[in-house]
């Protein structure tokens, strides 16, 4: 069995490039320009929200810290990176 995909003109790959490079189909009362408003506004709140995610998840082994729970024995301490 001969392997088509690996031929550079074959049927079969030129299907899926086409196929790739095709707009999505996907139905919407929205203009052009409102999705692109609410893809670029989508786009930045992501990158809001992946920044809080970013500095929370560090502030914890970035900071210098000791914490002593009441009424036990426990001491919990850290040193500055």
């Amino acid at each position: 069995m001969e392997d088509t995909m690996n031929k550079p003109n074959s049927k079969k790959r030129l299907e899926l490039a086409q196929r790739r490079d095709a707009p999505l189909a996907t139905r919407t009362d929205l203009s052009v320009a409102a999705a692109k408003d609410i893809s670029g506004t989508m786009n930045a709140i992501l990158a809001d929200v992946f920044a809080l995610y970013v500095k929370t998840k560090n502030f914890h082994w970035h900071s210098a810290c000791s914490i002593t729970m009441p009424n036990t024995s426990s001491h919990w301490t850290c040193s500055p990176n």
